[in-house]
C-alpha cells in the first residue's frame, strides 16, 4: 500500500499536478522510509543530470533504458517484444501505472549515469549517491550561538546545543532543512517553493514568514511560535496515537506538541519573548527550576547539579538581558530561597540551611 501510494505521489509531483496536501504527504513518507528517500533521490539526481547535459528528448532516454533492462532480463527477447514494451510504456503513463515504470526506469538510468563516471573499485553507486547529497552541517555546542544565511536569502539564528543541516544550494520544488534543537527562522518569500523544516518528531512548512522552533532531541515537547505570516506544523505520525493532523499557526500563536501523547495544544504567546534568546535575553515565566537549569546549561555551557530533588520543582519567574550566570542565580534565589555554589566544572544547588 505504501509503495503504491508513493508511486502515485511521485508521479503527481513529476507531472506538476500534486496538490500542497499531496506534497506534504510525500515529504512525510520520505522522512519515515529511508528506501523511498533513496529512490526519490535517484529521481532528483537523474533530472538534474538531464538538465545539466541539456538532453532534449527525455522520452528517448527513458525508452533506451527500458530496452536495456529488457535485454538484461532475457537475452532471447526478440525485437517485436521490445517494441511492445515501448508501446506499453506510453500506454501505462496514461493509465496511472506509468508511475511504477518511471520509478524503475529512473533508478536504472541513474545507475547507468553513475557507472559512466567510472567509480573507483570498492565504492558502490549508492555510496556515491549519498556523498553527492551530503548537506552542510552547523553544530553549536553548549554556550555557543550562531546565525546562518541560506542560498535563498533566508536567515536562521541557531541556539546553543543545536544542529542544522542544509544544502549549499536549494534545488527542486522545495527548500528543505533539518533541525535538532532551537532556531529562529526568517524565511525568504517564494510561493512557488515551500520551505520545510524536518524535526525528529514532526515537520514545519512555510512559504515566507518568521517563527521560532524549539525541538531538542530527547525533549518531551516540541514548540513552534509565529512572529509573522502563517506556519503549518505537522507532527510525526506514530503508531501509538496514529495521527499527523496539520496545525496552522499565525502571529503570536504557539503550538505545543507532546511527543509522548501526540496531543497538540495551541496557545496565545508573545512571539518576541519566544525569540528573545536571539538578542541575548532569557525570559522565564513560571518555569520549573529543572527547565530553567536546562536553559542555563545550554546558554552558559556549565553543568548544573541539584542536591535536593524538591528544588527542581520550584516555579520561578524572571527576565534577564545579558546578565552573568551568577547574577541570574542570585536574582532567582530572591524569589524562592536556595543556595548555590559555582566552580570551574559545575554549579551545585541545594536548599538554604535552616537557622536555629
Amino acid at each position: 500500500m505504501t509503495q503504491n501510494r508513493f508511486v502515485y505521489l511521485i508521479s503527481r509531483e513529476l507531472s506538476g499536478d500534486a496538490s500542497p496536501e499531496e506534497e506534504l504527504e510525500l515529504q512525510n513518507m520520505l522522512k519515515e522510509d529511508v528506501l523511498l528517500l533513496k529512490k526519490y533521490g535517484a529521481f532528483q539526481k537523474m533530472r538534474m543530470q538531464q538538465a545539466k547535459d541539456k538532453q532534449p528528448d527525455v522520452e528517448q532516454a527513458l525508452e533506451k533504458v527500458w530496452m536495456q533492462i529488457a535485454q538484461d532480463s532475457s537475452n532471447n527477447a526478440d525485437k517485436k517484444g521490445a517494441e511492445k514494451k515501448r508501446n506499453n510504456l506510453r500506454f501505462m503513463r496514461l493509465t496511472g501505472i506509468a508511475a511504477t515504470v518511471i520509478l524503475l526506469v529512473g533508478v536504472g538510468l541513474f545507475y547507468v549515469m553513475m557507472k559512466k563516471k567510472q567509480a573507483p573499485a570498492g565504492i558502490s553507486d549508492i555510496t556515491l549517491f549519498e556523498k553527492s547529497f551530503n548537506p552542510i552541517e552547523k553544530q553549536n555546542v553548549k554556550g555557543t550561538k550562531s546565525s546562518i544565511v541560506l542560498s535563498d536569502g533566508s536567515k536562521i539564528w541557531l541556539n546553543a546545543d543545536s544542529k542544522l543541516e542544509y544544502p549549499g544550494v536549494f534545488e527542486g520544488k522545495t527548500r528543505e532543512v533539518y533541525l535538532s534543537g532551537e532556531a529562529f527562522f526568517e524565511v525568504a518569500k517564494n510561493p512557488a517553493r515551500p520551505f520545510i523544516i524536518h524535526l525528529d518528531n514532526g515537520t514545519v512548512r512555510v512559504l515566507g514568514t518568521s517563527f521560532n522552533i524549539k525541538a531538542y532531541k530527547g525533549s518531551e515537547v516540541v514548540e513552534t511560535s509565529v512572529s509573522t505570516g502563517r506556519v503549518a506544523f505537522i507532527p510525526k505520525k506514530k503508531k501509538a496515537h496514529n495521527t499527523n493532523d496539520t496545525t496552522f499557526l499565525t502571529h503570536n500563536i504557539k503550538a505545543v506538541y507532546s511527543v509522548e501523547t501526540g496531543e497538540i495544544r495551541t496557545l496565545a504567546t508573545v512571539s518576541s519573548d519566544d525569540k528573545a534568546w536571539t538578542e541575548g535575553k532569557l525570559i522565564f515565566k513560571a518555569l520549573t527550576f529543572k527547565d530553567i537549569a536546562t536553559e542555563l546549561e545550554r546558554t552558559f555551557g556549565k553543568k548544573i547539579v541539584f542536591e535536593d530533588e524538591d528544588i527542581k520543582q520550584y516555579r520561578l519567574t524572571g527576565s534577564f538581558g545579558n546578565n552573568s550566570l551568577d547574577e541570574i542565580l542570585y536574582y532567582l534565589s530572591l524569589s524562592k530561597p536556595f543556595a548555590y555554589h559555582i566552580s570551574d566544572e559545575e554549579i551545585v544547588i541545594n536548599k538554604v540551611a535552616s537557622s536555629r
